[in-house]
């Protein structure tokens, strides 16, 4: 088996996920996951990687080689957005159902209003006609009346003449 040299820097570079080591560790003490090679190759990759993080993080701090991607999983601050981003995704969602929904309402209220108005105008119409109808037979009634007591009268008049 080959020899390999890890660069003599603190133990984790900032960009450096020590949840990532751990990973590393367990697959070397496990074994079955990995062969001795592949686990030796696996370190010296990561120690190149480790290398070059602490070459870049000290000419530039924002960049790292050792970005979201190559850790595994994403960095807590991207993690957030992410959440973020999707939870605003969710409300924009939710507010067009809940606005949809609300013109929906709306226009069945104003169907319901225009159908209840005109139902009203029906039955105003059916009102009035009932109302003429009563008058009509009062009227009616009335001169029957009157037809019947000029009867008596001209009866009565000719009896007592």
């Amino acid at each position: 088996m080959k020899q390999f040299e890890c660069p003599k820097a603190p133990l984790f570079p900032p960009s450096f996920s020590p949840k990532h080591y751990f990973i590393v560790r367990r697959r070397y003490i496990n074994g079955s996951a990995f062969q001795q090679q592949q686990i030796y190759e696996e370190i010296v990759r990561e120690c190149q990687e480790l290398e070059q993080g602490w070459s870049s993080s000290s000419s530039t701090s924002a960049s790292s080689p050792l970005s979201s991607s190559d850790s595994g999983s994403p960095q807590p601050s991207d993690r957030r957005q992410e959440k973020r981003e999707k939870k605003m995704a969710q409300n924009r969602t939710a507010a067009l159902r809940y606005r949809e929904k609300k013109k929906l309402n709306e226009k069945k209220r104003l169907d319901e209003v225009a159908g209840l108005t005109r139902r009203n105008q029906e039955l105003k119409s059916k009102a009035r006609t009932f109302v003429l109808n009563i008058i009509l037979f009062k009227v009616q009634e009335v001169s029957n009346e009157i037809a019947i007591l000029k009867k008596l009268m001209v009866e009565l008049n000719i009896r007592f003449e």
